[in-house]
C-alpha cells in the first residue's frame, strides 16, 4: 500500500450497508468505502467555498447582513470575515455602506443570480420541497448527486428536536451536513441513482468502485439484482454507517432540465423505519409527482415556444 493510501485512525472501521447490496442483509465493504466530510479533500480552496455560502447566506435571508452576523452564519472567525468581505467588496459582488455597516450584494451579483436561474430554473423547488417534508414528516430530508464515485448531499435540513445542539445558518439551513460524501454502492441514494441509470452506465460504476466493493465487483450478480428490485419497486431503503444507526429510504427525482437525476432521501432510525416506510415513500411518490408539474411549468423552452 503506497504511503498516500493509508487511513487515518478514524476511518478504519468499515462501513457496513443493510439491505441495499442484497436484501435482508448487512455486507461490510472494504476500507476504502468511507464517508466523508466538507474541508477533507487535499488542495481545496477553502476561501473559495466560504464566499460562495456568503452569497448563498443573502439568498437565504433576504435582508442586508453585517460582518459578525455573516461570520457567525458560516462559522469564521472576524479577522477572516473582514478579509472575505472586503475582497467580495473588492470585487465588485458586494456593497457596503460605512455608515450602517451593512453589506449587500451588488448589481453585479444579481445579473449572476439570473443567469442561475435561466440555467437551473427549477433547482430552487427542490430545498421547498425538502423544506415542507422535514417539517410535515418531522425527519432529515436531503438532496444528494452523484459526483462518480460517491454520492455528495447538496441539500439538508435536519429534523428539529427540543434541545439538539446543531450548529446550523439561517433558517435551519444546515451546513456542516452540505457536502458530505457516501459511498455510490451500499447507499441508498447510490442505489436509488444507479436504479435510474442503464446498464452500461451501472458497470461502469462498478468498474470505478471496485476498490470499495471487493469481491462484490467481480461477481455483480447480487448488486445487478438488487438494483433491479429498486427500480421495480420505485425506491432504495435499508441503511449505512459505520453504526448501522440511522437508516432511510431514497427516490430518483425526475431529470431536470440539464437532464441530471438528483436522489431525494429521508434518514429514519433503524427501529421507526419498517413503522414508519409506507407513510415516507407515499409522501415523497407525491412530492415527486408535484415537482414533476412545477419542473414542466418552469421550463423556459416553454416560454420560447409561447412568446
Amino acid at each position: 500500500m503506497r504511503s498516500h493510501d493509508v487511513l487515518p485512525v478514524e476511518r478504519v472501521s468499515r462501513v457496513r450497508s443493510y439491505n441495499v447490496l442484497v436484501p435482508g442483509e448487512t455486507i461490510e465493504l472494504e476500507p476504502f468505502a468511507r464517508f466523508a466530510s466538507p474541508g477533507q479533500l487535499c488542495n481545496s480552496s477553502k476561501s473559495a467555498v466560504r464566499a460562495l455560502e456568503v452569497m448563498e447566506l443573502f439568498c437565504s435571508t433576504r435582508r442586508k447582513l453585517k460582518a459578525c452576523e455573516i461570520a457567525r452564519a458560516v462559522n469564521i472567525g472576524p479577522s477572516s470575515a473582514d478579509l472575505l468581505l472586503k475582497t467580495l467588496v473588492d470585487g465588485g459582488y458586494l456593497v457596503f455602506d460605512q455608515q450602517t455597516k451593512y453589506y449587500w450584494p451588488s448589481p453585479r451579483s444579481a445579473k449572476l443570480a439570473n443567469v442561475m436561474n435561466l440555467l437551473l430554473p427549477s433547482d430552487g423547488l427542490l430545498d421547498q420541497i425538502v423544506k415542507a417534508a422535514r417539517d410535515d414528516l418531522q425527519k432529515t430530508v436531503n438532496i444528494s448527486a452523484s459526483q462518480g464515485t460517491f454520492m455528495q448531499v447538496m441539500i439538508c435540513r435536519n429534523r428539529r428536536a427540543e434541545g439538539a445542539a446543531v450548529t446550523s445558518g439561517p433558517d435551519g439551513y444546515q451546513r456542516l451536513e452540505v457536502g458530505r460524501r457516501v459511498p455510490l454502492f451500499g447507499s441508498t441514494s447510490g442505489a436509488a441513482w444507479l436504479s435510474s441509470q442503464s446498464h452500461s452506465v451501472i458497470m461502469s460504476c462498478l468498474g470505478k468502485c471496485r476498490r470499495e466493493l471487493g469481491a462484490l465487483a467481480r461477481d455483480p450478480s447480487q448488486i445487478l439484482a438488487s438494483l433491479e428490485r429498486v427500480r421495480e419497486q420505485g425506491y432504495a431503503y435499508g441503511g449505512i454507517s459505520q453504526r448501522n444507526n440511522l437508516w432511510g429510504v431514497s427516490m430518483a427525482l425526475p431529470p431536470s432540465e440539464q437532464g441530471l437525476i438528483h436522489v431525494i432521501s429521508v434518514s429514519v432510525p433503524p427501529a421507526e423505519l419498517e413503522r414508519s416506510r409506507v407513510e415516507i415513500v407515499d409522501y415523497l411518490q407525491s412530492a415527486i409527482a408535484g415537482l414533476a408539474t412545477r419542473q414542466e411549468a418552469s421550463d423556459p423552452r416553454l416560454l420560447t415556444r409561447t412568446e
